[in-house]
């Protein structure tokens, strides 16, 4: 089955390669553009006034890079995929935590010396969120004007998700740049011109979209269908940059599906499928919870600034606005419908510069005629705002789960060193065994197992963690214990 499937693949590809070629030749003498187009961006960052929008949230994500302990994601990231060989990032797939181009990426970082094995882990996430800034406001100020985008840009920096994704060792920082590098090719596409770079790295985008997390497919579906509704007359390259997109895409992940199967990519164990009626009746529980925690605030504060928004397009007829709220608003849950899921908020977290760049494009001739040090005090207050309100909330963000992320740091600090562990069924398990890995602790060991244990009858083991549906201890007491696990010590010092 594999040399069938890699024999249609391979003639697909030629065919493909063959009646357009001249496409991907161009696609790739665009290298140099792109590195053009980066050096400008950074150039623009010291020479325009919009630098001092981002210099707070830079600044954030630094901090929390360094401040913020170690979650259970980037944990099992750094032991299962940074420490190996890319070709293991490339090539496995045993959850949807292996953000592939981002796992590939860190496999690089982590030689960076002189930094602590998490920073060199996050670094990358500040660098990629920092190109993603510098694209946001080159895309807004293409369209808009330059005070528009310094304002939609600087709001967007300091986002919830955006801030947290902006150190956190993910792919979602990733995901946002490709969305905002494939947003800004479609309204190229649709308003300007129809060059032929253009749709070379609207494929390009997508497809590194796609290798980064296959729930690309969302913002891959509405771009394609923005294009489409805007723009039917360039159908023909629009099907080839689908067919291009998906082909390539199939062949990145070739290895994955070859090791773990084509279920591995398509089937989130922790998705699971729903009725449509159910998927119905919980949609706007969903558009609660997304926005909740895209804005970091409630929904009930970001809501009236849509309405407002949206009607203010419909009352001066502006109906290219208008169509774009309709788009971009309602295509979210007929994909869910269509899906047949409710995703993890997070999946959406471009959506809040979507629904940021909604409210405040039908206003951009008013914001225009502001003074830029007061439009840039007001903004800087803004992030002040936000950024206190991240500070607040995150600590209660990360300790939702007792198991894992700063609950795991304090445990951590009490019982690592040199001894030996034995852990049962207990998540909290990768957090430790991060911390033991990348600390001078090179005499401990710990060992995984998926059992039924009593720590009564344990005595080859210093610290014994048992989840609590597989503790059968009776006599010893536990020297720590939660909702989730018990650990147990045969130090004679405890």
């Amino acid at each position: 089955y594999i040399q069938l499937y890699l024999t249609f693949l391979s003639l697909i590809t030629f065919l493909l390669l063959l009646s357009y070629d001249r496409f991907y030749t161009f696609l790739f003498s665009r290298t140099y553009d792109f590195g053009h187009s980066l050096r400008k961006l950074f150039q623009d960052l010291f020479e325009n006034k919009y630098r001092y929008i981002l210099f707070l949230p830079l600044l954030a994500s630094v901090y929390y890079a360094i401040r913020m302990p170690v979650s259970f994601d980037e944990a099992l990231t750094y032991l299962v995929f940074t420490t190996r060989n890319p070709l293991v990032s490339l090539s496995y797939y045993p959850f949807p935590n292996n953000h592939v181009l981002h796992s590939v990426i860190t496999n690089f970082t982590r030689y960076i010396p002189f930094l602590p094995a998490l920073f060199t882990l996050r670094i990358s996430s500040i660098i990629i969120n920092l190109i993603g800034l510098l694209f946001t406001y080159k895309f807004i100020s293409s369209f808009l004007n330059k005070k528009t985008a310094i304002v939609i840009t600087g709001i967007t920096s300091v986002l919830f998700l955006n801030i947290f994704y902006s150190y956190m060792s993910r792919g979602y920082a990733l995901v946002y740049l490709f969305f905002i590098i494939a947003l800004y090719c479609s309204y190229k596409i649709v308003s300007q011109s129809n060059e032929k770079k253009f749709w070379a790295w609207l494929f390009l985008s997508s497809t590194l979209g796609f290798f980064t997390m296959p729930s690309f497919l969302y913002p891959f579906v509405t771009l394609h269908l923005f294009i489409f509704l805007k723009r039917r007359t360039v159908l023909k390259k629009q099907v080839i940059t689908i067919l291009s997109t998906i082909i390539a895409v199939i062949v990145l992940y070739t290895p994955i599906i070859i090791v773990n199967g084509i279920k591995s990519l398509v089937g989130n164990e922790y998705v699971r499928p729903i009725s449509r009626i159910e998927v119905l009746g919980n949609l706007p529980g969903f558009f609660i919870q997304s926005v909740n925690e895209i804005f970091g605030f409630s929904f009930l504060l970001v809501l009236p600034f849509l309405m407002i928004s949206f009607f203010y397009c419909l009352l001066y007829k502006k109906n290219e606005d208008t169509c774009d709220y309709g788009l971009f608003i309602l295509i979210v849950p007929v994909m869910l419908l269509l899906h047949s899921v409710i995703p993890f908020p997070r999946t959406f977290m471009y959506y809040g510069f979507i629904m940021t760049f909604l409210i405040f494009k039908p206003f951009q001739h008013y914001i225009s005629l502001v003074k830029s040090k007061h439009l840039l005090t007001c903004l800087i207050a803004i992030q002040v705002l936000m950024l206190l309100n991240f500070n607040k909330k995150i600590f209660p963000y990360e300790e939702r789960d007792p198991q894992i992320n700063i609950t795991a740091h304090k445990i951590n600090e009490k019982i690592s060193g040199n001894k030996k562990y034995l852990c049962s069924g207990s998540l909290y398990g990768t957090n430790l065994w991060f911390d033991l890995k990348t600390k001078p602790y090179k005499e401990s060991s710990i060992t995984f197992e998926d059992k039924i244990l009593s720590a009564d009858t344990v005595n080859q083991f210093d610290y014994i963690i048992i989840a609590k549906y597989f503790d059968q201890t009776k006599k010893k007491k536990p020297i720590i214990e939660n909702f989730y696990f018990s650990i147990y010590s045969n130090q004679l010092s405890n």
